[in-house]
């Protein structure tokens, strides 16, 4: 990484004030992104860090101390403050930064998304960006009327694509998954405030909302119900389809409307049994 480079090669006596310029950089950049955290200590960049406290110059310590504070808050899952060389296992601790188009040929809109380490070295489904997740974002994208000013719920969001396209134009937007999902979603949300925008009364967050658990505990603090409830690849196990078409009942407002999309029936178990559902609830 550069910023460490920078940081390692720096003089605290004769390059004091570049050295105060790459503390205040190193603190701004670890506030905005967690993987900024890890890269740095993949650097040396931690090592040099805790040197720098107790170097001579106040201000220079007290720059350093303020850096190590802000990375210790904005570590990565599983990850430790310093990290000394680098991680035993290079290709597990490397997060899987994607870039994805969702915008149209004439006006293109990229998003990016991480896919979260797995450290029990098992692979999650939600972890995994399914073609249906940029289907349904590119069209979210390119049809934005029944989205704009609504509140919209993402069941099943993964890394959060369909929900990130949708927070573009919603009043607010909650994406949801199971716990281990969350935080990954969160940090998404988080480095896509450029594609979402900002408005006073816009809320786009991720809350937990487990399918296979009805705890009667709801995503949200206020208003159980949206007006628009999105989905992708949720539905590809046989109980999947009551379970989807309960959070359909519980969740969307009676004159909502919900866009699910879905592979078919040859290549998802409980498609058939999710339309039929569907048709008997009118």
């Amino acid at each position: 990484m550069e910023v460490a480079a920078e940081l390692r090669a720096c003089n605290p006596t004769t390059d004091r004030n570049l050295l105060l310029v790459l503390l205040r950089e190193i603190t701004r950049q670890a506030s905005a992104d967690e993987e900024f955290v890890h890269a740095l200590g993949i650097g040396g960049g931690h090592s040099t860090l805790l040197k720098l406290v107790s170097s001579g110059d106040e201000e220079v310590q007290d720059a350093a101390s303020e850096s190590i504070t802000v990375c210790v808050n904005n570590l990565p899952a599983g990850a430790s403050f310093p990290m000394r060389g680098r991680p035993v296992d290079q290709a597990q601790w490397t997060p899987v930064i994607m870039q994805r188009d969702i915008g149209s040929p004439e006006a293109p809109l990229e998003v990016r998304l991480r896919q979260a380490r797995e450290l029990d070295g098992n692979k999650k489904i939600g972890n995994m960006l399914f073609t249906s997740s940029v289907l349904l974002a590119r069209w979210i994208t390119q049809n934005p009327a029944p989205f704009v000013s609504k509140s919209v719920l993402e069941l099943g969001a993964g890394l959060g694509l369909a929900g990130i396209a949708a927070a573009r134009f919603a009043k607010d937007c909650t994406l949801t998954d199971q716990a281990a999902m969350v935080p990954n979603i969160q940090y998404n949300i988080s480095q896509n405030r450029s594609v979402i925008g900002q408005t006073d009364d816009r809320r786009v967050i991720a809350k937990v909302l487990d399918w296979t658990v009805d705890s009667g505990e709801h995503f949200n603090s206020g208003s159980t119900q949206v007006d628009v409830i999105i989905g992708a690849d949720v539905v590809h196990e046989h109980w999947m389809a009551e379970a989807v078409c309960r959070m359909l009942r519980d969740y969307l407002c009676p004159c909502g409307v919900a866009f699910i999309m879905n592979p078919a029936a040859k290549s998802r178990a409980g498609v058939e049994e999710f339309q039929r559902l569907l048709v008997e609830a009118g």
